[in-house]
């Protein structure tokens, strides 16, 4: 076996780009990995045995939506220091608006649309009509797959509604879906962490060794990196302040932003970017930004038998929709009387402090030294933690004796639902392999198989068609 030289660490997710601050050769860990580690079987199943499953409704929703604003946040991220309309309109969800489709003999390769010219929810409907039959059943709660399509670009034209179209009024987007990379350091004496983890030679470099590793495998000592990707950056057009602006989905936003402050992810961003807060800018790093989006289907306004614009107050359509109604009403024929439009702009105001707030939720602040100091003991404290669970994964001599290293925790039905790995995990038999083989034979259990951690060797980094990109977009 060769002697480990690695010449790029891709990981996960991860291998679309470079990521800032990440050495060759490293170790990473990241929130999603954090998180499935409360239970250490739930994660030997994930991250040792390699098994993924596939994603609920809610999160291809979130998925779907979050491309949505990507797309838009990169339009103004592109458009902030040229000569450009800044204005992000309902159009631009179906056909993508940048400058270059229209530059005369200009040879362009759009990064958003991939040439196609669809705007982001045009995109979608696209992928999804690749597989209807699927789609279909997936969507079965929105009413199928237009209405799926119906509740993302409702959604998305309630966010430009909401927020405005133009952008952040006090504020610059510096930076759309930015990798970092945030060093494991030891918090007394500032070192990097490095650890012994298990690796396997490959033709193409080295990857982590798995569950019960089959190929040979040897011991090599890395530095730990925590990775992740920051969904905006925004950067105060007169303090030059910079926020992190972090997406996120839900059923129900204003709940959802009650708990906002037991996330432990923000902190790792901020101190990520403030490692790095050189590339986007010379100010400070402030804080963060939360946007809370609603996944349900947004209802329509209500309009009368007599063709009259419903005031009942009970009613939960956003304001935008309502006002629509309203000019729809007023550009008919015999339009509103006096007041009915009187009433008709009441209800508008109503719905602004009763309806939009539930879907859409907004949140600021900034973590004290105090949090943010125990992040860094508590991320130092997980890498460890990984470090020895890597290690267990393979020199244990019995398949029994790996089990054992990762005891269960005995709270299987944890928020969102069952563990996907329940089953696999109560059945239990002499061979896990065998157990696996079972589940994958029954109906709608089939695991899919999750990609490691890799390090090129250097011929096969050097056959690697990358372009060089910015690292802020």
């Amino acid at each position: 076996m060769r002697r480990f030289r690695a010449h790029r660490t891709i990981a996960p997710r991860y291998d679309d780009t470079e990521v800032a601050g990440l050495p060759k050769a490293a170790m990473v860990l990241s929130n999603s990995e954090r998180r499935e580690a409360w239970c250490s079987r739930k994660w030997m199943f994930s991250y040792g045995r390699m098994l993924g499953t596939k994603p609920s409704m809610p999160m291809q929703w979130g998925s779907f939506m979050h491309a949505i604003l990507e797309d838009i946040y990169t339009h103004w991220a592109l458009t902030r220091s040229k000569e450009a309309n800044s204005t992000y309109s309902q159009n631009d969800l179906l056909i993508c608006n940048d400058a270059g489709h229209t530059a005369a003999g200009f040879k362009f390769v759009c990064s958003r649309c991939n040439n196609t010219k669809m705007g982001p929810v045009a995109r979608i409907r696209a992928e999804v009509q690749q597989d209807p039959d699927y789609w279909e059943s997936q969507a079965e709660k929105y009413g199928g797959m237009e209405a799926l399509l119906k509740s993302l670009y409702d959604s998305a034209l309630g966010y430009l509604e909401m927020y405005g179209k133009d952008g952040p009024k006090d504020y610059d987007v510096v930076g759309v879906e930015m990798p970092m990379a945030l060093p494991v350091r030891n918090p007394d004496t500032g070192d990097i962490y490095v650890s012994a983890v298990p690796v396997v030679e490959t033709s193409q470099g080295w990857r982590l060794a798995e569950f019960r590793e089959k190929e040979p495998w040897k011991m090599v000592r890395l530095p730990w990196y925590q990775i992740c990707r920051l969904d905006a950056v925004l950067q105060h057009k007169r303090t030059k302040d910079i926020y992190a602006l972090e997406f996120k989905t839900s059923a129900n936003p204003t709940s959802y932003g009650k708990d906002l402050h037991l996330d432990n992810q923000i902190p790792g961003y901020l101190l990520a970017l403030s490692s790095h807060f050189n590339w986007v800018a010379t100010g400070a790093v402030k804080g963060y930004i939360w946007d809370v989006i609603s996944s349900r289907k947004q209802a329509e306004p209500k309009i009368l038998k007599s063709g009259k614009l419903s005031t009942e107050k009970s009613q939960r359509c956003p304001s935008w929709k309502y006002k629509q109604a309203i000019e729809d009403l007023c550009a008919q024929g015999e339009g509103m009387s006096y007041e009915d439009l009187h009433n008709a702009k009441e209800m508008l105001n109503l719905l602004t402090t009763t309806a939009d707030p539930k879907l859409y939720h907004r949140e600021w602040g900034a973590p004290g030294k105090e949090v943010l100091d125990r992040y860094r003991w508590e991320l130092l404290i997980d890498a460890m933690r990984f470090g020895k669970m890597r290690r267990a994964l393979v020199t244990a001599e019995t398949e029994a004796g790996v089990l054992n290293a990762f005891p269960r925790v005995p709270y299987c039905r944890g928020p969102g639902g069952a563990c996907p790995y329940a089953g696999i995990c109560m059945e239990g038999g002499e061979s896990l392999d065998h157990t696996i083989e079972s589940f994958n034979e029954m109906p709608n259990s089939a695991f899919t198989k999750r990609e490691s951690v890799v390090w090129l060797h250097k011929e096969a980094y050097n056959t690697q068609q990358e372009e060089p990109t910015c690292p802020i977009f």
